[in-house]
């Protein structure tokens, strides 16, 4: 720049230290600068004006007369919008009077400048003191070089800012700049309304992101990063096709077929694409997942049903966990920006870096990522229609009819469609929601530039920096050699620090205690803020305040919320965050003592609850993990597991992460006088659980006939809820034979059961167990093995025997698992028994009626050498006259003996059983309906009291879901 005098000097030094950016723009723009198109003018009050050339006519931004006053006037309009905001938005900086004006007027105010002419700024810096502005208050300045740029600062500042913004626009502005100012008020409308669309999303994923992350941690830990070089060998300058389901893929399938069959390009297939090349009999060569929703393994629901095995799934590591749990295909993982869990306890071997991919509204966007960080090139995409086509949104072979979802556009689609270019040149229908996948493409190309990219969707959505050209050509012009590696997935393991994920693990547990110790702390502080506020003592208000605003510092740093808890919650926290920044603007002690209270209190009781339904997962998640650290050859029996039995009042604790999630950590919790008994084979067992806090517990323990106190110390935990799985005492050196176990419970509401742990050689019984069929009388239960695979009805072995863990209460789709048969009757048949559980979910009443199963009679079985038959429950038809049936002779609450007797059937509202009854009941416009049944609470008697109930209802007969399951009765010959 030429010389200068010392206030532009001084000018430089201030804007390169708020600002470094701005200042190496206005040296470029300065350098090429050929014209003047601005003029410096005196007013007639002493103050300088700015008169700008612009479409071939002078423009003044300040009044000639006196720009302080004109100022002064314009700002005055704003004094009654000041408590609504607190962070202004100025466009247009001119000299800068209006914004010296606002913020001498708003002191707590903090800003941001946007100036759309860099000639402006320039002659700013050149003839005013920058210093004449806070600028310990400026949040960030911004020129406009190009549309592109400000669209970039506008979604960056609207995305990162966490107060309400006001905008002021110097009314020069609009008439000067008025295309430009249109330009800014479209993208700026169009950025605040991508942060709607975040905020929604993060308002329905944020509990699922972080819940996934951890749930999925096991898995993570334990398979290969594909992002890793192991793998970036396979794919470096390989082509690689992200294959979508849109309608156009139809057109492809000969050209796809025939680049699988000569390996000339990767095929990675994503979202509903898979289910539409399998109907067309062509393997991918991976499928990419990442939707944090529940339902998202529908999307594989063909590869499942068929048992297709040898595909390898990439998921994003914040993938919806019951997708990881249903497929059983090869797995490779990528980190995600939204799992905070797997950034927290991994990092590599060699100390590298790990790469992430960033969160979209389409996993072909997340797949694109991917493709580039392997080093992939070039990228083509098929099926990526992001518009209607002959009327459709889908493939015809996606296949959705089952789901009632429609691959055809219905006439509401239609209500807020909008017109794009296709990559012919034409305008065609498209939604919103496809259109937002269109553009977050078209952004993460603009992030590999280096990377050829290509669109070979015909009549699909123009995709920019993605040219058009059909794949026929691509194959004739690109493709000439095989390059595809068979089997590339395999053989590969994951490159993490065994004893880094150890330490992180170890001080999670330690961070959790902290926080529980810092929130106990806070919660007073704001009981003495509240007192001091009644009794009007200012100096203990203001000291109060000091010390809660540090205690909470030392709160949020905390690893535990940092991970678990602020991800979990975050609209809750940008919430506060707006409401933090009205605080600071309070002048009175008093005022702001309030505020905090009535800001921070249900705050801290969000994190409290967040952490409490997170804190069984992460114990249950750490334990995992630590087995797969330090192997041991303990067995684990849990508490619902069916081996123990229950006498008096007990409890069930469910350390769910959500009502709405089906992953429960349970606890037993009895009250006084409460009883647990079982059987035991083996020399010592360990009783594991967590102890109220601050409580000491005394239990009476009696083996074989033998009695002593366990006392249980007092907990020096300020936990609200500790880990559940500490080994409260154990009892070792047993002589080697069965033993008789009772604990009594003598102080009530302390103690908080979770299972048993015995070694690899012992065995737990039920005291109501018997090891062979001969030994079976009613009420007695015997041990049996299930094993099966999706939607098919699998086998029984092993009858008395200890085959496997136990099938989990909540149940399988794919069971390979132990459970009970508990025997109900006994008539000329034989005996008659039905399992404590449902043994397998996700199976239709189709697939067991075409088995034998629902038919009325039965199926013939063979357990190891027993003979019988295996049938449903009669359970009664839906219908406001309920007759009596099986189902409450034997497991409703009826049948009142069943609980004298410790039987607990297990109907805990989280699945309900297909019964028999089809044929006759309801049948819709569409479909039989058939009866289900179950949702009842167990409450064990003492007094003969039960609580709960048993309801009717009915399901159709093809659903296969989670919340439905079969519970088989078998009828073993005499």
């Amino acid at each position: 720049m030429r010389v200068r005098d010392d206030m532009l000097s001084e000018n430089i030094k201030l804007l390169n230290q708020y600002s470094n950016q701005t200042l190496t723009e206005l040296k470029a723009y300065e350098k090429d600068r050929k014209e003047t198109f601005s003029k410096i003018l005196q007013t007639k009050s002493g103050h300088k004006t700015i008169q700008i050339m612009e479409n071939k006519s002078l423009q003044l931004l300040h009044s000639k007369y006196d720009p302080q006053k004109e100022a002064e006037k314009f700002i005055s309009q704003f004094h009654d919008l000041a408590d609504q905001y607190e962070h202004v938005l100025f466009y247009g900086i001119g000299f800068g009077y209006h914004i010296k004006e606002f913020m001498t007027r708003f002191p707590n105010y903090t800003f941001s400048i946007y100036e759309p002419e860099i000639e402006v700024f320039y002659q700013f810096m050149n003839h005013c003191r920058l210093g004449d502005i806070p600028l310990g208050r400026l949040n960030s300045v911004a020129i406009e070089t190009s549309r592109e740029k400000g669209k970039l600062f506008l979604d960056l500042f609207i995305q990162n800012l966490q107060e309400r913004v006001l905008v002021v626009t110097l009314p020069s502005y609009e008439r000067v700049f008025k295309n430009k100012f249109q330009f800014f008020t479209e993208d700026f409308k169009a950025a605040m309304q991508a942060k709607r669309t975040n905020h929604y999303v993060d308002q329905m994923f944020s509990a699922r992101w972080t819940l996934n992350s951890l749930l999925n941690f096991p898995k993570t830990f334990t398979t290969p990063n594909i992002l890793s070089n192991e793998f970036k060998k396979h794919f470096n300058n390989k082509p690689l096709i992200i294959v979508s389901a849109g309608p156009s893929l139809e057109e492809e399938y000969d050209n796809l077929r025939y680049i699988k069959d000569k390996k000339l390009a990767y095929i990675f297939a994503v979202g509903s694409a898979n289910r539409a090349l399998i109907a067309q009999g062509i393997l991918p060569d991976a499928v990419c997942t990442y939707d944090p929703q529940g339902h998202n393994y529908d999307v594989f629901a063909s590869m499942i049903e068929q048992g297709i095995t040898s595909v390898p799934m990439i998921y994003g590591t914040s993938v919806g966990f019951e997708t990881l749990d249903m497929y059983k295909g090869p797995k490779l993982h990528m980190i995600t920006n939204q799992d905070t869990i797997a950034q927290y306890y991994l990092k590599n071997k060699d100390d590298s870096d790990f790469d992430v991919v960033f969160d979209s509204s389409t996993i072909a966007a997340v797949t694109f990522q991917l493709a580039a960080k392997l080093g992939c090139n070039p990228i083509v995409f098929a099926g990526q229609n992001l518009a209607f086509r002959n009327n459709q949104f889908y493939s015809k072979d996606v296949d959705y009819q089952e789901k009632n979802r429609s691959i055809q556009v219905e006439e509401e689609d239609k209500v807020h469609t909008l017109l794009v270019e296709d990559v012919y040149g034409n305008l065609i229908e498209t939604t919103p929601s496809f259109n937002n996948m269109r553009e977050n493409i078209e952004e993460y190309i603009k992030q590999f530039p280096n990377v050829q990219v290509f669109n070979t969707t015909k009549g699909g959505a123009a995709i920019e920096g993605a040219a058009f050209e059909k794949l026929e050509n691509i194959i004739q012009e690109k493709f000439h050699t095989p390059i595809v590696v068979n089997d590339w997935f395999n053989n590969s393991y994951n490159l993490y620090a065994n004893e880094y994920a150890d330490d992180k693990i170890k001080k999670m547990e330690h961070s959790i205690e902290k926080f529980w110790t810092l929130h106990n702390e806070i919660t007073t502080k704001l009981a003495e803020l509240q007192k001091s506020i009644d009794s009007n003592k200012e100096i203990k208000v203001s000291n109060h305040i000091m010390q809660f605003d540090k205690l909470m510092k030392k709160l949020i740093r905390t690893d535990c919320y940092q991970v678990y808890i602020q991800p979990t919650i975050r609209m809750q926290f940008q919430a506060l965050s707006i409401r933090s920044a009205n605080i600071r603007k309070q002048t009175s002690e008093g005022e702001k003592a309030r505020l905090i209270i009535e800001c921070f209190s249900p705050y801290l009781e969000l994190c409290k609850q967040t952490l409490v339904q997170l804190v069984g997962s992460i114990y249950r998640i750490h334990g995992m993990t630590d087995k797969y650290l330090h192997p041991t050859t303990d067995k684990f029996y849990p508490c619902d597991c069916g081996v123990f039995y229950y006498e008096g009042n007990w409890e069930q604790q469910n350390y769910s992460p959500s009502k709405t999630i089906d992953f429960p950590i349970k606890q037993f919790v009895p009250t006084e006088n409460a009883i647990l008994r079982f059987r035991f084979r083996g020399t010592q067992f360990k009783v594991l659980g967590s102890q109220n806090k601050g409580n000491s517990t005394k239990i009476k323990l009696t083996i074989d006939g033998h009695h002593e106190i366990i006392l249980l110390k007092k907990s020096n935990t300020n936990a609200e809820i500790s880990n559940i799985n500490r080994v409260l005492f154990e009892k070792n050196r047993l002589e080697n034979k069965e033993h008789l176990v009772e604990m009594e419970i003598l102080d009530g509401n302390c103690f908080k059961f979770t299972g048993i742990d015995i070694n690899q050689v012992s065995r737990l019984f039920h005291i109501h167990e018997v090891t062979t069929v001969e030994q079976l009388e009613v009420g007695k239960r015997i041990r049996c093995h299930y094993k099966a695979t999706y939607n098919k009805v699998g086998e029984f072995s092993g009858m008395g025997e200890e085959t496997d863990k136990f099938i989990p209460i909540g149940s399988t789709a794919y069971p390979d698992g132990d459970f009970y048969f508990i025997m109900v009757d006994s008539d000329k048949e034989g005996k008659k028994l039905i399992s404590d559980r449902n043994i397998q979910h996700s199976i239709s009443w189709d697939t067991l009626l075409l088995e034998g199963i629902a038919s009325g009679i039965g199926n013939s079985i063979v357990i190891d050498n027993y003979k019988g038959r295996c049938r449903l429950i009669y359970g009664g038809y839906y219908s406001y006259i309920k007759t009596k049936n099986e189902w409450d002779n034997y497991i409703g609450l009826d049948y009142i003996d069943s609980y004298r007797k410790g039987i607990n059937w297990n109907c805990d509202g989280n699945i309900s059983s297909w019964v028999q009854e089809g044929n006759f009941c309801y049948i819709n416009k569409k479909n039989l309906l058939v009866t289900i049944r179950g949702e009842h609470k167990y409450v064990s008697s003492v007094n003969g009291k039960l609580e709960g109930s048993s309801f009717y209802h009915f399901s159709d007969t093809k659903n296969i879901v989670s919340h439905l399951g079969y519970r088989p009765l078998i009828i073993l010959s005499k």
